[in-house]
C-alpha cells in the first residue's frame, strides 16, 4: 500500500513537471506546431510569423499566402521572394498578380501580423519608401523553394540566421 501511495506521488509530481516545463515552453514560443508543420499530403507550406504562410500544391509550381487582415485581397499568388524581418513579412511577387483588385505584371507587400496591416505595392520604389519608415532598412528576398527546402531540413526557420 505504502509503495502505490509513493508511486501515485511520483507521477503526479512527474505530470506536473512536465506538464510546467511545456507551458513555460508554449508561452517562450518555443513550441509552436505552426512553425513545425511542413505540409499536408497534397501541399507544401513554409510558416511565416504566425497566421501567415506560404502554401504551394504538391504538383504545383507557384507558392501564395493567404492574407488574414482582408484590407487588399484574400491572397497573393506567385509569391517569387519572401522574407521575415523584425517580425514583418516582405513578398515580391510577379507574374499577372493581382493588387487590390487589378492585374499588375509585379508587386511587393509589407505584413505586419501584430498590427493586422498589409500594404502592397506596384512600385518598388514606394515599397521601399513604407519598408523603411517601418523600420526596415535592408531588404533582402529569398526564394520559396531555397526557403523550403532549408525549412525541411532544420525547423521551425530562424530568418536572421539560416540566410545570411
Amino acid at each position: 500500500m505504502k509503495s502505490r501511495f509513493s508511486y501515485i506521488i511520483i507521477t503526479i509530481l512527474l505530470t506536473m513537471s512536465c506538464s510546467s516545463q511545456q507551458k513555460d515552453k508554449e508561452q517562450k514560443g518555443e513550441m509552436d506546431i505552426f512553425y513545425e508543420r511542413s505540409g499536408g499530403w497534397d501541399y507544401a507550406r513554409i510558416p511565416l510569423k504566425k497566421p501567415y504562410e506560404l502554401m504551394k500544391l504538391k504538383n504545383g509550381n507557384t507558392w501564395d499566402i493567404n492574407l488574414h487582415a482582408m484590407t487588399l485581397q484574400s491572397s497573393i499568388s506567385n509569391v517569387m521572394g519572401v522574407n521575415v524581418i523584425d517580425g514583418i513579412i516582405v513578398i515580391h511577387s510577379t507574374k499577372k498578380t493581382i493588387l487590390r483588385g487589378s492585374e499588375v505584371s509585379e508587386a511587393w507587400f509589407v505584413i505586419i501580423p501584430e498590427k493586422e496591416i498589409e500594404k502592397g505595392f506596384d512600385n518598388q520604389n514606394d515599397f521601399t519608401a513604407y519598408a523603411s519608415s517601418v523600420g526596415i532598412k535592408e531588404i533582402k528576398f529569398y526564394s520559396p523553394d531555397i526557403v523550403y527546402q532549408s525549412f525541411m531540413k532544420k525547423w521551425p526557420i530562424d530568418w536572421e540566421k539560416d540566410f545570411l
